[in-house]
């Protein structure tokens, strides 16, 4: 398979020295779907997967590659069935996982070291260890998770785990502790296996809906967020809050629970929610009070469903007394989809209105409704990272005018609300930039496929044409556009720093 090389293709210019900004192209015979960088070696792995012929699919079948930069050559490939198998690097280590097995394979020759079975979920790339549960074929209980020895595929120690929600997430603690959400909450040493548990539920099984699909292996673990389907049957996943921690304690709500434990592990006190309402939320912490709002939708599998009732609640955070805990959704799939503080006041975002609440009581201000004909439906107060030009200056949207409120509709469209949440003007999606990373004293914006470089004035310094899904590894920025990947060496805009 033939790799074409240009080192001086041109992809950018450097505003202020008037320069061209200039990177290396290495061009593949099929399109690029996925791409790792192997910093120790200056290897690439590169999945070529083409679409079908409306453009519309990924293709099933296709092609991993491993490419050798310095001395440009391909040092193997393999074709691969993208809906059974994937192929994974991690700084030096590069695993396969194929029918419930995972396969270490020879960087240099593409041949296979070692083999368990297991599907791996979490890699951590310093310390080489991976964790994953048995596959079925194992006879061995299939809520054991393991951690292995990446050099050698040695298992060095297993620790009971549930995944009968699936896992929801994973935070890092320190360089060797994990704190995962999956059924509740567990602390685990990756070095040893050891940690604290606390159960609750944190999604459903539904014994009565068809089949879906969930993804394999790796890529749906560390790339969608998913990172391990439940144990049979259908779930609803989900079913919990984000985790907000002090310095003493960590506060968590799932389908059945509000929760106060200590960095231990210990319960200093649990709320009993109602089970039949709750959904995925959000807590958050304002001095002594925690509030919850309840959106009223949860997910199976990518799809979003809705399920229980929207409300919110207000609980001391020392003692976990209930002050109030409110419906506020009108029906059943009338979501929260966005919320805002707003002074002391809460604004909650609906599919069709905009509501305010008095935290302290939970009481309803105002609603202001918005005819989903005229507007659209709405999506979400739209964020800091999303930009926009002003006086010869990118600034982040919402801080052009701190009075007003932004909101995303499904037309493509911003409504600019003033402070008493009437619409006072519109902007098209496709005049804003998004923010996507930062690099020294730069930030990196990108409107469709191309991005802007700006300085921490806001002052535009470079135009380069690459799209928000570029990688920055180290002082070289990573990008791809159909069948070419891209390097460039950000070092050419140094010059222009005052």
């Amino acid at each position: 398979m033939t790799v074409l090389t240009n080192d001086k293709k041109e992809i950018g210019t450097n505003l202020k020295s008037n320069t061209p900004i200039l990177s290396t192209e290495y061009l593949f015979a099929e399109r690029i779907s996925e791409f790792q960088i192997d910093t120790l070696s200056n290897h690439i792995d590169v999945q070529l997967r083409g679409l079908s012929k409306n453009g519309k699919w990924l293709n099933n079948k296709g092609y991993t590659l491993r490419y050798d930069a310095e001395n440009q050559k391909v040092l193997w490939s393999e074709r691969v069935n993208y809906q059974l198998e994937d192929i994974e690097q991690f700084e030096g280590i590069t695993l396969k996982t194929k029918a419930g097995k995972t396969f270490c394979i020879d960087n240099d020759t593409g041949k296979e070291l070692w083999e368990v079975k297991n599907s791996i979920l979490f890699v951590d790339r310093t310390k080489k260890i991976a964790l994953g549960y048995r596959s079925a074929s194992s006879n061995k209980d299939l809520e054991i998770l393991e951690g292995i020895n990446l050099r050698n595929g040695n298992i060095l120690w297993e620790r009971y785990i549930t995944r009968e929600y699936g896992w929801d997430d994973v935070y890092r603690i320190d360089e060797s502790n994990l704190l995962i959400v999956a059924g509740g909450m567990h602390t685990l040493n990756i070095n040893d296996g050891t940690g604290w548990d606390y159960y609750t539920k944190t999604g459903k099984k539904d014994y009565t809906s068809s089949a879906v699909g969930t993804g394999i292996g790796i890529v749906a673990g560390l790339l969608t967020g998913t990172y391990a389907a439940s144990t049979g049957h259908n779930l609803v996943r989900d079913v919990r809050s984000n985790i907000i921690e002090d310095s003493l304690n960590i506060y968590f709500a799932s389908k059945e629970h509000f929760a106060k434990l200590d960095k231990k592990g210990s319960v200093k006190w649990q709320i009993k929610l109602p089970d039949d309402r709750t959904s995925k939320s959000q807590i958050f912490k304002m001095e002594e009070e925690l509030l919850i709002v309840n959106k009223g939708f949860a997910y199976m599998g990518d799809r979003k469903l809705d399920i229980g009732m929207p409300f919110i609640g207000s609980f001391d955070s020392e003692t976990g007394q209930q002050k109030y805990l409110i419906e506020v959704g009108k029906k059943k799939d009338d979501n929260i989809n966005g919320m805002n503080l707003d002074g002391n006041n809460l604004l909650l975002l609906f599919p069709n209105r905009i509501s305010k609440f008095d935290i302290e009581n939970g009481q309803i201000i105002k609603s202001v409704p918005f005819s989903e004909m005229s507007f659209g439906r709405l999506n979400n107060f739209v964020g800091e990272h999303v930009f926009t030009e002003k006086n010869s200056k990118y600034i982040s949207l919402p801080k052009t005018d701190l009075a007003k409120h932004y909101v995303l509709t499904n037309k493509n469209k911003i409504l600019v609300l003033d402070s008493k949440l009437k619409p006072e003007n519109e902007i098209e999606t496709r005049e804003v930039y998004l923010y996507y990373l930062e690099w020294k004293d730069y930030n990196f914006i990108a409107r469709e496929n191309s991005s802007i470089i700006i300085d921490g004035k806001g002052h535009k310094i470079a135009d380069i044409m690459v799209n928000r899904n570029s990688r920055l590894i180290g002082n070289k920025l990573y990008t791809v556009a159909d069948k070419s990947l891209f390097i460039i060496d950000l070092n050419q805009i140094l010059d222009v720093k005052q």
